[in-house]
């Protein structure tokens, strides 16, 4: 069983957040706290379940994010614990997105996140266990739900309760242990059996998986590469950054190519049928090549050539 024991916690609860608002932003990024309004936009008490997690708990992060694989989806991705109880504030995130203006938030600190080397597609998941995953649930909150004869996440459920059933087909799908917490540290999670070195970097992290995905592309489609180069040159179509000029004889003919839709890729037909013209890819120096990722991620949507240029110049 990957994951561990479930009695080891006292409670298990999933995270189902997206990367529209960036989790919050600076000093609220995914895997160091969870944040909700403290009340709904109707003074309901949605939020409740914030309240409840304590220090020790265990929490399973679903994210939809591109960047987590092949398709749109949420992804499990990691896991992490809580550090302590839920404080209210009254200071909004950065980036609140549809959760601005509400005045007061629930923060809950979390330690030790874990990123899954092959994050979990859900949409796989529920494929794969489909009726199963609506029984035995806790009944006030469901992670999943049955609608109009499909399976799907419950809608709006920001963090809800993980039942004893639900985690075992979780940590049944998951591919990599998650060890036991250990006899000195009952509390203290290690991936593979090895301690985390630095603190997590989210961003480092994403970046480094679109930048395998789309060198793998590439590497399977030299010529594509080789002819964008010679129809493009070198030098930046974002910022006209040439690295010859730079860098001289080091930076002669650099540059890297960008594929205009990274998520191309995402329905199942072949690379061959989704991305083979000239017109679909693009030149970019280094930090444009960075940047128009992070621009896609914060869209979540395919980003032209001519969008990252007005944006640069905005």
């Amino acid at each position: 069983m990957p994951l561990p024991a479930f009695d080891n916690f006292s409670a298990v609860w999933i995270e189902k957040t997206k990367s529209s608002h960036g989790h919050g932003g600076v000093g609220w990024e995914f895997g160091t706290c969870l944040w909700s309004p403290t009340a709904g936009k109707t003074g309901h008490n949605i939020y409740k379940n914030m309240d409840r997690a304590k220090k020790g708990d265990l929490v399973l992060h679903f994210y939809e994010d591109a960047p987590f694989g092949k398709m749109v989806d949420h992804y499990f991705c990691g896991v992490s614990t809580v550090s302590d109880s839920a404080q209210v504030v009254a200071t909004e995130p950065p980036s609140p997105g549809e959760w601005a203006g509400r005045g007061s938030y629930f923060r809950v600190n979390l330690e030790g996140f874990m990123p899954f080397t092959d994050p979990l597609p859900i949409g796989t998941f529920i494929a794969k266990n489909g009726p199963a995953l609506v029984n035995d649930q806790p009944g006030e909150e469901p992670s999943f739900v049955l609608y109009q004869g499909t399976v799907r996440l419950a809608q709006g459920k920001y963090l809800a309760q993980c039942s004893a059933h639900l985690y075992s087909l979780l940590s049944a799908a998951i591919d990599e242990p998650v060890n036991s917490p250990t006899a000195e540290n009952p509390r203290e999670q290690r991936v593979k059996g090895e301690e985390s070195k630095k603190p997590f970097d989210y961003e480092e992290y994403v970046e480094g998986q679109r930048a395998r995905r789309e060198a793998n592309f590439f590497v399977r489609n030299p010529q594509l590469v080789r002819d964008a180069k010679a129809y493009y040159g070198a030098t930046c179509r974002a910022c006209k950054f040439a690295y010859e000029a730079r860098y001289r004889e080091l930076g002669k003919g650099y540059i890297e190519i960008h594929h205009l839709n990274p998520l191309s890729e995402r329905n199942g037909a072949s690379v061959s049928d989704k991305l083979s013209r000239l017109n679909q890819v693009t030149a970019l120096c280094a930090n444009c090549h960075r940047m128009i990722h992070r621009l896609i991620r914060k869209l979540g949507r395919s980003v032209t050539l001519e969008e990252f240029q007005e944006y640069l110049a905005s």
